[in-house]
Protein backbone atom coordinates (compact mmCIF):
# COMPACT_ATOMS: atom_id res chain seq x y z
CA UNK A 1 0.00 0.00 0.00
CA UNK A 2 1.55 3.20 -1.23
CA UNK A 3 1.01 6.78 0.64
CA UNK A 4 2.33 8.66 -2.77
CA UNK A 5 3.26 11.64 -0.53
CA UNK A 6 5.55 14.12 -1.39
CA UNK A 7 8.49 15.13 -0.33
CA UNK A 8 9.74 19.34 -0.32
CA UNK A 9 13.08 19.63 -1.83
CA UNK A 10 14.77 19.47 1.68
CA UNK A 11 13.13 15.94 2.05
CA UNK A 12 10.55 16.61 4.45
CA UNK A 13 7.52 14.94 3.76
CA UNK A 14 5.33 17.48 2.69
CA UNK A 15 1.71 16.65 4.86
CA UNK A 16 0.73 17.52 9.12
CA UNK A 17 -2.02 16.10 10.37
CA UNK A 18 -3.44 16.99 14.14
CA UNK A 19 -3.40 14.52 17.12
CA UNK A 20 -3.15 10.52 15.85
CA UNK A 21 -0.14 9.68 13.63
CA UNK A 22 -1.17 7.88 10.55
CA UNK A 23 -0.28 4.31 9.54
CA UNK A 24 2.49 5.32 7.64
CA UNK A 25 3.85 7.54 10.37
CA UNK A 26 5.01 10.42 7.95
CA UNK A 27 4.51 13.89 7.91
CA UNK A 28 4.49 16.32 10.61
CA UNK A 29 1.90 15.24 13.49
CA UNK A 30 0.78 18.60 15.59
CA UNK A 31 -0.75 18.26 18.76
CA UNK A 32 -3.24 21.30 18.27
CA UNK A 33 -4.96 22.41 15.11
CA UNK A 34 -3.15 25.03 13.26
CA UNK A 35 -5.16 28.71 13.68
CA UNK A 36 -5.15 30.06 10.07
CA UNK A 37 -4.70 28.64 6.47
CA UNK A 38 -0.89 30.31 6.74
CA UNK A 39 0.33 28.24 9.89
CA UNK A 40 -1.29 24.60 7.75
CA UNK A 41 0.50 25.19 4.68
CA UNK A 42 3.76 25.99 6.32
CA UNK A 43 3.53 22.71 9.03
CA UNK A 44 2.42 20.46 6.14
CA UNK A 45 5.67 22.39 4.15
CA UNK A 46 3.41 23.67 1.31
CA UNK A 47 4.47 27.44 1.02
CA UNK A 48 5.50 27.13 -2.74
CA UNK A 49 3.95 28.27 -5.29
CA UNK A 50 3.07 27.09 -9.19
CA UNK A 51 3.51 29.27 -12.14
CA UNK A 52 2.28 29.01 -15.98
CA UNK A 53 5.14 29.21 -18.11
CA UNK A 54 4.70 29.77 -22.50
CA UNK A 55 5.57 26.40 -24.38
CA UNK A 56 8.15 26.89 -26.99
CA UNK A 57 8.62 24.64 -29.91
CA UNK A 58 11.97 23.63 -29.54
CA UNK A 59 14.24 24.39 -33.11
CA UNK A 60 12.22 27.76 -33.82
CA UNK A 61 12.41 29.43 -30.40
CA UNK A 62 9.05 30.52 -31.31
CA UNK A 63 5.66 30.20 -28.96
CA UNK A 64 3.39 27.34 -28.92
CA UNK A 65 -0.23 28.96 -29.40
CA UNK A 66 -2.16 28.99 -26.73
CA UNK A 67 -0.55 25.90 -24.86
CA UNK A 68 1.40 26.29 -21.21
CA UNK A 69 3.13 24.54 -18.51
CA UNK A 70 2.31 23.98 -15.14
CA UNK A 71 5.23 24.17 -12.77
CA UNK A 72 6.31 23.83 -9.28
CA UNK A 73 8.90 26.72 -8.80
CA UNK A 74 10.72 25.63 -5.65
CA UNK A 75 11.69 22.63 -7.78
CA UNK A 76 11.82 24.50 -10.97
CA UNK A 77 14.59 26.88 -9.93
CA UNK A 78 16.45 24.23 -8.96
CA UNK A 79 16.33 22.74 -12.67
CA UNK A 80 14.42 19.35 -11.38
CA UNK A 81 12.63 17.95 -14.26
CA UNK A 82 9.47 16.87 -11.76
CA UNK A 83 8.66 20.76 -11.23
CA UNK A 84 6.69 20.32 -14.85
CA UNK A 85 3.58 19.51 -13.53
CA UNK A 86 1.50 19.18 -16.80
CA UNK A 87 0.67 20.99 -19.96
CA UNK A 88 -2.71 23.40 -19.48
CA UNK A 89 -4.29 26.04 -22.29
CA UNK A 90 -3.97 29.24 -21.81
CA UNK A 91 -8.12 29.55 -20.27
CA UNK A 92 -6.80 27.64 -16.97
CA UNK A 93 -5.69 29.72 -13.62
CA UNK A 94 -3.45 28.03 -11.33
CA UNK A 95 -4.88 27.93 -7.69
CA UNK A 96 -2.02 28.73 -4.96
CA UNK A 97 -2.28 26.23 -1.99
CA UNK A 98 -2.35 29.73 0.29
CA UNK A 99 -5.87 30.93 -2.04
CA UNK A 100 -7.63 27.13 -1.40
CA UNK A 101 -6.58 26.54 2.29
CA UNK A 102 -7.86 30.35 3.02
CA UNK A 103 -11.56 28.56 1.84
CA UNK A 104 -11.28 27.10 5.68
CA UNK A 105 -10.30 30.46 7.72
CA UNK A 106 -13.81 32.00 8.01
CA UNK A 107 -15.60 28.67 9.86
CA UNK A 108 -11.96 28.13 11.23
CA UNK A 109 -12.69 31.63 12.81
CA UNK A 110 -16.22 31.09 14.13
CA UNK A 111 -14.95 27.72 15.65
CA UNK A 112 -17.32 25.81 13.42
CA UNK A 113 -14.26 23.45 12.25
CA UNK A 114 -10.79 22.95 12.98
CA UNK A 115 -8.09 21.96 10.33
CA UNK A 116 -7.42 17.94 10.24
CA UNK A 117 -4.54 17.43 7.66
CA UNK A 118 -3.09 18.84 4.62
CA UNK A 119 -0.78 17.75 2.13
CA UNK A 120 0.41 16.72 -1.15
CA UNK A 121 0.63 14.09 -3.55
CA UNK A 122 2.91 13.45 -6.54
CA UNK A 123 5.70 15.90 -6.32
CA UNK A 124 3.32 18.61 -5.38
CA UNK A 125 0.84 18.03 -8.25
CA UNK A 126 -2.42 17.24 -6.21
CA UNK A 127 -2.75 18.73 -2.86
CA UNK A 128 -5.50 18.71 -0.09
CA UNK A 129 -6.85 20.51 3.32
CA UNK A 130 -9.33 19.00 5.72
CA UNK A 131 -11.06 20.27 8.42
CA UNK A 132 -12.84 18.46 11.04
CA UNK A 133 -16.44 19.51 11.71
CA UNK A 134 -17.25 20.91 15.34
CA UNK A 135 -20.56 18.84 15.19
CA UNK A 136 -20.15 15.00 14.55
CA UNK A 137 -22.91 12.71 13.52
CA UNK A 138 -24.68 9.84 15.61
CA UNK A 139 -25.99 7.74 13.04
CA UNK A 140 -27.72 5.43 15.47
CA UNK A 141 -27.12 5.80 19.51
CA UNK A 142 -23.43 4.98 20.92
CA UNK A 143 -22.21 4.75 16.68
CA UNK A 144 -20.76 8.50 16.45
CA UNK A 145 -18.99 9.40 12.58
CA UNK A 146 -16.77 12.29 12.87
CA UNK A 147 -17.52 14.76 10.03
CA UNK A 148 -14.89 16.51 8.02
CA UNK A 149 -14.95 18.82 5.00
CA UNK A 150 -12.49 18.36 2.19
CA UNK A 151 -10.88 20.23 -0.74
CA UNK A 152 -8.56 19.44 -2.89
CA UNK A 153 -7.30 19.90 -6.27
CA UNK A 154 -4.39 18.76 -8.75
CA UNK A 155 -2.13 21.53 -9.99
CA UNK A 156 -1.12 19.45 -13.30
CA UNK A 157 -4.41 20.05 -15.35
CA UNK A 158 -6.02 16.73 -14.69
CA UNK A 159 -8.85 17.50 -12.30
CA UNK A 160 -11.28 20.28 -10.85
CA UNK A 161 -11.26 21.98 -7.27
CA UNK A 162 -13.34 19.75 -5.29
CA UNK A 163 -15.10 20.44 -1.88
CA UNK A 164 -17.26 17.70 -0.13
CA UNK A 165 -17.91 16.34 3.13
CA UNK A 166 -16.91 13.27 4.20
CA UNK A 167 -16.22 10.78 7.49
CA UNK A 168 -12.87 9.52 5.79
CA UNK A 169 -9.73 11.60 7.65
CA UNK A 170 -7.45 12.04 4.63
CA UNK A 171 -3.64 11.50 5.13
CA UNK A 172 -2.68 9.69 1.84
CA UNK A 173 -3.44 8.89 -1.64
CA UNK A 174 -5.36 5.91 -0.29
CA UNK A 175 -7.58 7.84 1.62
CA UNK A 176 -8.19 10.47 -0.61
CA UNK A 177 -9.53 8.05 -3.30
CA UNK A 178 -11.72 6.57 -0.38
CA UNK A 179 -13.15 10.02 0.73
CA UNK A 180 -13.75 10.72 -3.19
CA UNK A 181 -15.07 7.73 -3.91
CA UNK A 182 -18.74 7.86 -1.75
CA UNK A 183 -21.12 11.04 -2.58
CA UNK A 184 -21.47 14.26 -4.28
CA UNK A 185 -18.68 17.06 -4.39
CA UNK A 186 -18.85 20.20 -5.62
CA UNK A 187 -16.58 21.15 -8.11
CA UNK A 188 -14.93 23.86 -9.88
CA UNK A 189 -12.65 23.98 -13.02
CA UNK A 190 -9.58 25.98 -13.05
CA UNK A 191 -11.04 28.34 -16.17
Amino acid sequence: MSHDLSRNPDGKYEMMCVGEKPWHRLGTVLQHPPATAAAAITAAHLTWHVEKKQLYVREEGRPFPREFAIVREDRWSLGEEESIFGQVSEDYEPLQNIDAFQFFDPMIKKREALYESAGALYQGKCVWVMAKLSKDMEVVVGDVVERYLLLTHRHDGTGAIQVKFTPVRVVCQNTLNQALSEGPSFRVAHT
